[in-house]
């Protein structure tokens, strides 16, 4: 994390760098195409984020990255894998 504070002043900014992994995993129900079969979706994720402070009553933040790398895994009951699939990288942004 690199951190600016100005001299004097409440006010700072902060640039953090983020890394992240997402794995998510669903039993489905009994009555779907799959009976008691397994979703899985897993994710990993690189950011920067910017945050602004200003005289320590407002903050405002923003986030850009990209998802490197994303896959969506359908199982049966028995987790023998039924379907398998990676997307392409994509670009997020966001604030807080």
């Amino acid at each position: 994390m690199f951190l600016w504070k100005g001299c004097g002043s409440a006010s700072e900014t902060t640039l953090t760098v983020k890394g992240r992994w997402d794995y998510r995993r669903y039993q489905l129900a009994d009555k779907v195409p799959v009976p008691d079969g397994i979703f899985r979706d897993q994710r990993v994720n690189a950011s920067v984020e910017l945050s602004r402070r200003f005289q320590r009553i407002l903050e405002l933040t923003i986030e850009a990255g990209t998802s490197i790398y994303q896959q969506y895994k359908l199982e049966n009951s028995d987790e023998d894998s039924i379907e398998t699939i990676q997307t392409d990288p994509q670009a997020f942004l966001g604030r807080a």
